[in-house]
């Protein structure tokens, strides 16, 4: 799927994406109507709700609801909301994590050509810099996923709080505006050290948009 931006954050090679913005910046709005909408099978784990009201949205609130719903529909589209208990959510998206892997299997076997994609709002509470060794399941997905047909897309106001084991495999990455000095510097090396001047001269949401091919400055839309 391609944004209406001109940032392609999903194609057939699987692709890790990541959307950073502090709270107000427009990351949420521009994840929603410009990624999310009219992504056919995708699991947003989704914290504060945000993903859960959208059309087409199913939520669920446990692993074994879930694994239910995914079972009655995972070889046709689904568009699902998995809201984690408040504290648990570094355990939670691991377990989902597993669950996805696994039901994905057939993708890596050669017996399925259906992707999915899974979108974890809030990242840097799910994912952070040190995660338990136990809760590997989403690190499993970042190293693996992609045989899987698994396309990860992550959002945070934090970078500088996300794991490295996520933003070092990334392949594409929308920056808006953010709050603090390090992640700022989380973000320099792809987007440039200038970034935050750029932004904040381009005005409201407007965001740089990375890929391999570079850096461009994208208005909202």
């Amino acid at each position: 799927m391609n944004s209406t931006t001109g940032v392609a954050m999903i194609d057939r090679s699987g692709k890790r994406g990541a959307i950073f913005g502090k709270s107000g910046s427009g990351k949420t709005y521009f994840a929603k109507n410009h990624i999310v909408k009219g992504m056919d099978r995708v699991i947003a784990f989704d914290p504060e709700e945000e993903f859960a009201d959208m059309r087409g949205f199913v939520a669920v609130s446990s692993l074994q609801q879930l694994a239910d719903l995914a079972l009655d529909c995972w070889e046709g589209n689904f568009r699902i909301a998995y809201l984690p208990s408040p504290g648990r959510e570094e355990q939670e998206l691991s377990e989902v994590s597993r669950l996805i892997e696994r039901y994905q299997e057939p993708y890596r076997a050669g017996k399925s050509n259906d992707k999915v994609t899974l979108v974890v709002d809030e990242l840097n509470l799910s994912f952070p810099l040190n995660p338990k060794p136990q809760n590997d399941g989403f690190a499993r997905l970042c190293s693996r996923g992609r045989k899987r047909g698994v396309n990860l897309i992550g959002i945070s106001q934090r970078p500088a709080e996300v794991s490295t084991r996520f933003r070092g495999n990334l392949d594409r990455m929308s920056v808006f505006e953010l709050s603090l000095k390090n992640d700022w510097q989380a973000v320099a090396q792809y987007v440039g050290e200038d970034a935050q001047e750029r932004l904040v001269k381009a005005g409201r949401f407007h965001h740089l948009a990375w890929d391999h091919n570079g850096v461009k400055l994208v208005a909202p839309t």
